[in-house]
């Protein structure tokens, strides 16, 4: 049963949302963490063998 009402739209704008905003997290989050990754290689290259 295939029909057409406002729920079905709004529930497919809201999948569309959704997925965009879930590539946005996963952005910012390879983002976040690389900064952080870096940030520690360069403790350790500056000799802060004990962080």
């Amino acid at each position: 049963m295939d029909h057409h009402c406002p729920w079905r739209e709004e529930a497919e704008e809201l999948r569309e949302r959704l997925t965009t905003l879930e590539q946005q997290v996963a952005t910012l989050t390879r983002t976040v963490i690389g900064t952080k990754s870096e940030k520690l290689q360069q403790r350790q290259n500056r000799g802060g063998e004990g962080v």
